[in-house]
C-alpha cells in the first residue's frame, strides 16, 4: 500500500486484498493495495475519468472486477489467488473520506421499500411522474394499469372515476403499491425467473419503472439503506435483465446524513459495467411486438418505454406520428454530441421510423443514408457507446461506470476526442468512469492525476501506482513508468503544435496547467503544457543527470524554476548547457516579488485554495475544478498567470 503523506483524506478508495493477483499474501506478508477512485468528494470534483494502464496482463482487469464484486458483494472462485499456497478469502474495502462517514446498516426487507413508497413525499413524487407521463404520451394507459389493482372511486351518480393523476387519492396509491406488489409478485424468485424466461408483462414492467421513478428522486435514501438501496434500483431499472441477488438479507455499509450535510449531496454508490455490442444491420429493424435490445435501449435514452410504443402502434397510425417525432426531438441532442465528436465527417442524424409492420433506427451523414454492416468497428462502437450510456435517463453523483480495453477500434484522434467528453459528462453528471486501456491517446499530459498505473511484481502479484510522481528519484523523466506501461514513445503523448514547459513538482504542474487549459477553453490560445522533473536542486552529479535526460526528451528544452536557493542553483549550473533554457518565476514574470507559483495568488487565495497545502489530491482536485472557480479568482490573479503563460510561449519563438 503506497504511503499516505496528505494533511487529511477527502478521498473515496477501494483497498483489495487477496483478489486475483491484487494484494496477495505471500510467506505471511499482506501485500494489499489501494486504488484511489476520487481525489476530492465536493460536488464538482467527484465525477471524471480513472485511467488504468500497465503491461499486459498485469491485471487491469482484475482493477475492474475488484470494484464489480464490491459493488454486488459477491465473490466468485476466479477470484481467489491461484499462485499462492496460503489462499485467503478476498476483501474488498470501500473508504470514503478515511472512513469518518461510513456506519453500518441493517439488512433491507421488503417492509422497509412499501414504507418509503407509500410516504406522503413518495405520492407527491407518484402524481408529478404520472402527470408528465399523462402529458407526453397521448395514448397513456397508466390508469387502464392502475385500475386492475385499485378499488375505484365512485361519483356522485355512482359511475366508477377514472384513475388519473388529478383523480387518484392517496388511500388509493397506497392501496397499488402494496397489493400492486403481492399480484405482480416482482419479488417472487419463481416469478422472477418465469419472467426472465418469457418477459415481463406490461404492467409489470409499467410497476417497476414508476417505482424506480419515485426512488430515484430521493437519492438520499441510500444514507438509510446502503448498498443495498443501490442494488434495488438497479434491479428496478434493468428490470427483469438485472439480477435479484443481494438485495434483501444483507447487512451493508453507508453513509451517515453528516456526509450529505458536509457535502450537500447524498453520495451514490452505483458501479455499472459498460459492454460495447457490436451494432449490425439486424439490430436496427424490428418488429413492434418483439424490439431488439439495441432499439430498446435507443427507445429508453429517450424516454419512451415498450408500452408505450405499443399503444401507439394499437391507435394507428396518427399516434405512431406524434410519438415518432416526440422520440426524434429527444435524439436530436444525442446525435449533436456525436457529430461534435466526429467533427470533420460531417453532419450525423440518428431517427426512428415507427412504421406500420416494423420499427427501425436511421443513420444520415449529411443526406446519406449508412449502411451500418458497411461501418467501421470503430464507428459502431462510438455509435454503440453514445446510445447505450450517454442516453442513460438517471446517473446520480458518485455513480461509477467501467469499461475495459478502452479505445482498441478507435483511431488515435477520435480517443483524444471522446476523452476529453467523457471527461466533461461525468463533471458534469457527477458520475467517475473507471477506464482499462493501452491506447496512447486515451492520457493527456495536463491530467496525469488520472493517471493509475498497474505494475506488477517479480512475486506474482500487483501494485496500484496512485500518483505520477512517485516514481523512483532517479527517473527525473516523470512519464517514463506510464510510457513504459503504454509500450509506446513520448511522441504519442504530445501535439506538434503545443510546447512543454518542464517544472519542479505538482503544484506547479497542476496549478499552470489548470490556467492554461482554462485560458485556452475562454477564447485565449496558449499552446503551452507543463510537465514535472524528479530530482531538480540536487548534487551537482544528479543536477547533470537531469540536463542530459532533458536533451534526450527535448531537443530545445525550457525548465521554469522557482525563484529560491534550489532553483538558483540549477539556474546557474545550467548555464552554458546547449539546447536547454531555464528562466525563473521572478524572470518570466517581471517582477521580483513573484518568486513562486504561490506569489501569483493574493494571500486569501492561496489559503482558500489551498495552495500551500503540499497536498497532492487538493491540488489535483484545484486543477479539475479550475472551470467552476475561475470566476472567483481575482482579476489580478488572472493576469498574472496570463502573463507568465505568454511570455513562457514567446519562448519557443
Amino acid at each position: 500500500m503506497e504511503p499516505e503523506d496528505e494533511r487529511y483524506d477527502e478521498t473515496r478508495s477501494l483497498t483489495i486484498s487477496n483478489f486475483r493477483n491484487l494484494g496477495p499474501l505471500i510467506d505471511g506478508r499482506q501485500h494489499r493495495t489501494r486504488l484511489v477512485i476520487n481525489r476530492g468528494l465536493d460536488r464538482h470534483v467527484i465525477g471524471g475519468l480513472v485511467t488504468l494502464i500497465g503491461a499486459n496482463n498485469c491485471g487491469k482487469s482484475s482493477v475492474l472486477g475488484a470494484l464489480e464484486a464490491w459493488y454486488r458483494d459477491q465473490i466468485g472462485p476466479d477470484d481467489y489467488t491461484d499462485f499462492v499456497s496460503d489462499v485467503r478469502e478476498p476483501v474488498l474495502d470501500m473508504t470514503i473520506a478515511g472512513g469518518r462517514y461510513t456506519t453500518t446498516v441493517p439488512p433491507l426487507t421488503l417492509e422497509d421499500v412499501i414504507k418509503v413508497l407509500c410516504s406522503m413525499k413518495s405520492y407527491e413524487i407518484f402524481l408529478k411522474t404520472l402527470s408528465l407521463m399523462e402529458r407526453t404520451d397521448p395514448l397513456d394507459h397508466s390508469g387502464m394499469y392502475i385500475s386492475r389493482i385499485v378499488n375505484s372511486l365512485k361519483d356522485s351518480d355512482g359511475n366508477d372515476v377514472r384513475i388519473s393523476s388529478n383523480t387518484i387519492s392517496y388511500t388509493q396509491y397506497k392501496q397499488y403499491i402494496v397489493d400492486g406488489m403481492s399480484f405482480l409478485a416482482i419479488f417472487d424468485p419463481n416469478m422472477y425467473n418465469a419472467v426472465r424466461d418469457t418477459g415481463a408483462r406490461h404492467d409489470q414492467i409499467f410497476y417497476t419503472s414508476l417505482c424506480y421513478r419515485i426512488l430515484t428522486e430521493q437519492p438520499e435514501l441510500g444514507t438509510r439503506f446502503g448498498r443495498s438501496w443501490s442494488g434495488l434500483l438497479s434491479f428496478m431499472e434493468q428490470y427483469p435483465e438485472e439480477p435479484m441477488s443481494g438485495i434483501f438479507g444483507n447487512e451493508s455499509t453507508s453513509l451517515s446524513k453528516s456526509f450529505e450535510a458536509r457535502y450537500g449531496y447524498a453520495l451514490s454508490q452505483r458501479i455499472f459495467r459498460h459492454v460495447p455490442h457490436k451494432v449490425r444491420r439486424n439490430d436496427l429493424t424490428c418488429d413492434p411486438y418483439d424490439l431488439t435490445d439495441f432499439i430498446i435501449s435507443i427507445l429508453r435514452s429517450t424516454g419512451c418505454t415498450k408500452e408505450m410504443l405499443i399503444d401507439a402502434y394499437r391507435e394507428g397510425r396518427n399516434s405512431r406520428r406524434e410519438l415518432e417525432n416526440n422520440i426524434n426531438i429527444m435524439l436530436a441532442d444525442i446525435a449533436n454530441n456525436f457529430s461534435e465528436l466526429m467533427k470533420g465527417n460531417g453532419r450525423y442524424d440518428f431517427r426512428v421510423v415507427l412504421d406500420s409492420s416494423s420499427v427501425s433506427v436511421e443513420l444520415r451523414r449529411g443526406n446519406v443514408l449508412l449502411d451500418i454492416d458497411h461501418q467501421s468497428e470503430g464507428f459502431r462502437w462510438l455509435f454503440d457507446f453514445f446510445i447505450v450510456l450517454f442516453g442513460k435517463r438517471v446517473l446520480f453523483p458518485g455513480d461509477i461506470i467501467l469499461i475495459d480495453e478502452f479505445g482498441n477500434m478507435l483511431n488515435y484522434s477520435t480517443v483524444g476526442e471522446l476523452i476529453e467528453t467523457i471527461r466533461k459528462f461525468g463533471k458534469r453528471m457527477g458520475v467517475t468512469f473507471v477506464i482499462a486501456t493501452q491506447n496512447p491517446m486515451a492520457i493527456d499530459i495536463r491530467h496525469l492525476d488520472e493517471v493509475r498505473i498497474v505494475s506488477p511484481r517479480s512475486n506474482g502479484g500487483a501494485v496500484i501506482n496512485n500518483r505520477f510522481d512517485r516514481t523512483e528519484k532517479d527517473d527525473h523523466d516523470i512519464l517514463k513508468p506510464i510510457l513504459e506501461g503504454l509500450t509506446v514513445n513520448r511522441n504519442y503523448m504530445r501535439a506538434e503544435n503545443r510546447m512543454t514547459v518542464f517544472v519542479s513538482g505538482f503544484t506547479e504542474y497542476f496549478i499552470l496547467n489548470a490556467f492554461s487549459s482554462e485560458l485556452n477553453d475562454r477564447g485565449f490560445p496558449t499552446n503551452v503544457d507543463f510537465l514535472p522533473i524528479n530530482g531538480l536542486g540536487g548534487t551537482n552529479a544528479e543536477m547533470s543527470d537531469i540536463l542530459m535526460e532533458l536533451r534526450r526528451i527535448e531537443r530545445k528544452a525550457i525548465v521554469l524554476v522557482n525563484t529560491d536557493e534550489q532553483g538558483d542553483r540549477f539556474f546557474v549550473y545550467s548555464k552554458g548547457v546547449g539546447g536547454i533554457t531555464v528562466v525563473n518565476f521572478t524572470e518570466v514574470t517581471e517582477d521580483n516579488v513573484m518568486r513562486s507559483v504561490g506569489d501569483l495568488f493574493t494571500p486569501d487565495e492561496r489559503e482558500r485554495f489551498g495552495i500551500d497545502s503540499g497536498s497532492f489530491d487538493r491540488l489535483a482536485c484545484f486543477s479539475q475544478d479550475i472551470s467552476h472557480i475561475y470566476d472567483e479568482i481575482s482579476g489580478m490573479t488572472k493576469l498574472r498567470f496570463s502573463k507568465l503563460i505568454r511570455n513562457l510561449s514567446h519562448m519557443r519563438k
